[in-house]
């Protein structure tokens, strides 16, 4: 029985070191206007209606320890793309007018953040759905008060203004639908863990809880 909880008691060590490792999903969000565009497939409300001016928010999720998917940390931009099965994208969605779609099948993506080592702050997110479609945010500036992530677990939240060589866009094309948009905020979560790690790590804290108890336990039934 000692055996079976000193190796619980390492499951649990083990998760708790590895947290960091396995702290792989990050959730980036931006939120703007829609430029032009018209609702021709009724994803926020009523058929072909103009969508021009009405606020949005776009979510992408993304698992940036996928398999096979390229990872690069160069120059100081940080990004993961990815397609296929090895696509990093979980999902991606987009509200207007209090509806929301959410993406299926989605095949290439890509996650991308740039610091000021090169005089310049990026963002760019991209999740595509069925071939020909596009789901994309992009913000760059030389605003000397934007972020400086050094990764893309790194947190921040910024709300983009034209400085020096800038530029915010996007694009919603899917379906019967081809929106423009103008992203105003970025917004990049810290990562989480997958939840197979919050398993490993219930397991192991079972372990320790376990081990605890056995320790206390034997002194009792020894004395008896």
């Amino acid at each position: 029985m000692r055996i079976k909880s000193a190796a619980l008691a390492c499951a649990a060590l083990g998760a708790l070191l590895s947290t960091s490792a396995f702290a792989d999903i990050v959730t980036e969000t931006y939120t703007g206007t829609v430029s032009s565009g018209v609702d021709n497939a009724g994803f926020f409300g009523p058929n072909n209606a103009d969508l021009s001016g009405l606020a949005y928010t776009a979510t992408y999720v993304f698992d940036t320890a996928v398999p096979g998917a390229a990872k690069n940390s160069v120059g100081g931009t940080f990004f993961t793309y990815g397609g296929g099965v090895n696509t990093p994208a979980v999902s991606a969605a987009m509200t207007i007018n209090g509806h929301t779609f959410t993406t299926n099948g989605l095949g290439h993506a890509e996650l991308d953040a740039s610091n000021m080592s090169s005089g310049s702050f990026r963002t760019y997110a991209q999740a595509n759905a069925a071939f020909g479609s596009q789901f994309d945010n992009f913000l760059e500036t030389q605003d000397p008060a934007a972020p400086y992530p050094t990764s893309l677990s790194s947190p921040f939240t910024y709300t983009y203004h034209a400085v020096g060589t800038s530029s915010a866009y996007g694009t919603f094309k899917i379906g019967g639908d081809w929106l423009s948009l103008s992203p105003t905020t970025v917004t990049l979560t810290a990562a989480v863990p997958e939840p197979s790690t919050w398993a490993m790590m219930i397991l192991g804290f079972a372990g320790v809880g376990f081990m605890a108890y056995r320790r206390k336990s034997e002194p009792a039934l020894m004395a008896a």
